[in-house]
């Protein structure tokens, strides 16, 4: 008759292969969230970025009130790179409230993840500043 008691602790203290074996269950479940850390953290600076380049257009509108649409979107196009990166848009708007005009530099695009695993894809980001116009 065969005696299962001593095979199981002896099996019970062996520990050859638990590493491999903590790795294939834990090790996929920590490379999702540093890719997820990685694509959240290029989304902020996606977005980081699309708000400089308004804000900057934006000063250039303030120091210089005659400045054209076209050199404000000239501006954008230096800091994000030339031509505009696919499916980025700028759109300059002026408006007068209460005898004050503005002019306000809008940004949008959209965000896709690069990793494959993470489902993030067409996240709409955008830039934006206003500011008023000297007279």
């Amino acid at each position: 008759m065969l005696m299962l008691g001593p095979l199981l602790q002896r099996l019970g203290r062996c520990r050859r292969g638990a590493a491999a074996i903590e790795f294939a269950i834990y090790g996929p479940i920590v490379i999702v969230l540093l890719l997820g850390v990685v694509e959240l953290g290029r989304l902020f600076w996606l977005r980081a970025s699309l708000q400089f380049a308004a804000e900057d257009s934006a000063r250039l509108a303030l120091a210089s009130p005659g400045v054209s649409d076209a050199q404000l979107t000239a501006v954008v196009g230096h800091r994000l790179g030339n031509p505009l990166p696919a499916g980025v848009t700028v759109r300059v708007e002026r408006d007068r409230v209460s005898g004050q005009d503005f002019v306000t530099v809008r940004i949008a695009g959209r965000f896709d993840a690069v990793a494959g695993l993470i489902p993030i894809s067409g996240v709409p980001i955008e830039g934006r500043a206003r500011v008023p116009l000297t007279p």
